[in-house]
């Protein structure tokens, strides 16, 4: 379970670096085999994940033969880890 003031700063983070349309929240609750949830118990926090399809091409699961993604999506989930440091340093640090 997310901690709301954390998906909000994340949120706010991921708006600084795209369009807010583009920040969309997941339409199906998955975590695969995560257990990121069992630190959620002990510190605040939120599970977030950020897109990397290929433009023009179908989305396959990570352990598909044919999973493919965008390597620009590297740039962006740096520069939103980015901004959330900076989010956070500022309102909670």
């Amino acid at each position: 379970v997310n901690t709301p003031e954390m998906a909000d700063l994340a949120r706010r983070a991921a708006g600084l670096i795209a369009e807010l349309d583009e920040v969309v929240p997941m339409r199906t609750v998955n975590m695969g085999s995560e257990d990121f949830g069992r630190s959620l118990e002990h510190v605040p926090g939120c599970y977030i994940r950020h897109g990397g399809r290929v433009p023009g091409r179908e989305g396959y699961p990570a352990h598909s033969n044919k999973f493919d993604f965008d390597e620009r999506a590297l740039t962006t989930g740096a520069a939103w880890m980015a901004a959330v440091a900076r989010l956070a340093s500022s309102e909670i640090g």
